[in-house]
């Protein structure tokens, strides 16, 4: 009688390690593939995230301009670039009427007297916005002279053009964004700083300017700005809205946000005329 042998043979272990290499492969295959695909998730996210934050930014300043205007420092406006004015917190002060300004000079002055409060002394280069009405005008100092509760803006040949009835002047920085679609890069400015690089990879970053008819409510969107108004009587329009395009791309992920910015003076003023003069 023949007696069965214990153990495998070798073709029996060549045949089991074939299997386990098999598996092992597939197991492999298939981490690689769960690796991939997080990081792929992982990309996106992250330039999602980029995307939101820098659109966020950008969306905030031009939602916070001061009396719902568009500047033109430190850029002017156009597909590419923008700029908007963020006030100076408490800066809104009166300015001093007739018997310290003459009212019948005020228009050709070039300086302001304003009433401070509690306002710290204003340093030269400041920039400011006379309101008078539904005008606005920028200006920037060139010295400020402190008596009492009163200051005296002086503004190099400006003059202040506007005039002083009811008419008040607040502290303001501009701030403007441009990009520059050849290096992938949105710079900023504020103020009299130097520019800065905001954001590097920006795939695109653009406006448009959507307008009012003031007599027919229709609505023109362009990627030229026109100013605050463009045309007159029944074929004037107001602008009243700016759609900002924001696309950032990072390890080959891109993604794209759009947002739109209802210009819409915090303090009830619909500034129709707003003039710049900062030499």
């Amino acid at each position: 009688m023949q007696q069965r042998r214990s153990g495998f043979t070798l073709l029996e272990i060549l045949i089991a390690l074939g299997i386990v290499g098999v598996l092992l492969t597939l197991l492999m295959k298939f981490t690689v593939s769960v690796n991939g695909t997080s990081q792929d998730l992982q990309d996106r996210i992250t330039v999602t995230d980029a995307t939101r934050r820098l659109s966020e930014l950008v969306t905030q300043e031009l939602r916070s301009t001061a009396f719902g205007v568009v500047a033109s420092q430190p850029y002017a406006p156009a597909s590419n670039q923008i700029s908007v004015l963020r006030p100076v917190p408490g800066s809104g002060n009166a300015v001093v009427g007739i018997g310290v300004v003459p009212a019948t000079g005020f228009e050709t002055s070039t300086s302001i007297t304003t009433f401070t409060g509690n306002l710290a002394s204003v340093p030269a280069g400041t920039y400011m916005v006379l309101l008078s009405g539904p005008a606005a005008r920028l200006l920037r100092t060139t010295a400020a002279t402190t008596a009492g509760t009163t200051q005296v803006f002086s503004h190099g040949s400006c003059q202040n053009v506007l005039g002083a009835t009811s008419a008040t002047v607040s502290l303001v920085t501009p701030i403007g964004y441009r990009y520059d679609a050849a290096g992938r890069v949105l710079y900023e400015k504020r103020g009299s700083s130097a520019e800065t690089i905001m954001a590097w990879n920006v795939s695109q970053f653009s406006l448009a300017y959507t307008y009012v008819n003031t007599s027919t409510s229709a609505e023109t969107t362009s990627s030229t700005f026109s100013g605050i108004t463009t045309g007159s009587g029944s074929f004037q329009s107001v602008l009243r809205r700016i759609t900002l395009t924001v696309g950032m791309e990072e390890d080959g992920k891109s993604q794209v946000l759009t947002n739109t910015i209802n210009l819409t003076s915090p303090i009830g003023l619909n500034i129709t005329n707003y003039t710049e003069c900062t030499t």
